[in-house]
């Protein structure tokens, strides 16, 4: 099953990263949607644990928002074509993906739209060679309780960084723009001369 994941996951995000002419079945599509998910969510579990670290707060974020970008920026093409060969697949105009802009019903509405059954047409051949759906959602579980942890733990530390900043005492240099502050403005006055 291993080597049937790896075969999918290749072929939906590396062989066709450009292409919105095929089909994609619904359990290929949920396994590469389930994927992406997972590895998003191992990042930021990883950036959650590195934040950690003494003094590494800003580093840890910094690094780990950086490789999410990235991921996102290589990802953005494969996901859009995959997204159209779904819709093809389910004999809707790969057109709609514009419901994304939708907020709500434009997300619900394109999520029926990638549930649909595959059309008869491929559905003969697809169906045996796809991994079972218990799997998929196993890993789609595991991908959000990945980003949640995470997301929990930098959220945790930069509360910890918040309160730690303004616990900071003045420096003399702001001491002393405080008092000169102040003698201005009783200067202002007419208080001082």
């Amino acid at each position: 099953m291993k080597q049937r994941v790896y075969e999918i996951l290749y072929r939906e995000l590396v062989e066709n990263y450009a292409n919105s002419k095929g089909r994609t079945n619904t359990a290929d599509f949920w396994l590469t949607i389930s994927a992406i998910s997972f590895v998003y969510g191992l990042i930021i579990c990883i950036t959650g644990l590195a934040t950690y670290i003494p003094y590494g707060f800003l580093y840890a974020v910094s690094i780990g928002g950086g490789v999410l970008f990235v991921l996102s920026i290589l990802l953005c093409l494969p996901k859009i074509m995959l997204m159209a060969r779904r819709l093809r697949d389910s004999n809707n105009d790969p057109t709609l993906m514009i419901l994304l802009l939708v907020p709500i019903l434009g997300w619900l509405a394109l999520l029926y739209l990638f549930c649909k059954r595959t059309s008869p047409v491929s559905n003969e051949l697809e169906e045996k060679r796809s991994v079972s759906g218990l799997f998929i959602v196993s890993i789609l579980v595991l991908g959000c309780l990945a980003t949640s942890a995470g997301s929990t733990m930098i959220n945790h530390n930069f509360m910890v960084e918040e309160t730690a900043y303004g616990n900071l005492e003045p420096s003399s240099l702001t001491k002393q723009a405080n008092r000169l502050f102040k003698v201005k403005r009783l200067q202002q006055r007419g208080v001082l001369w």
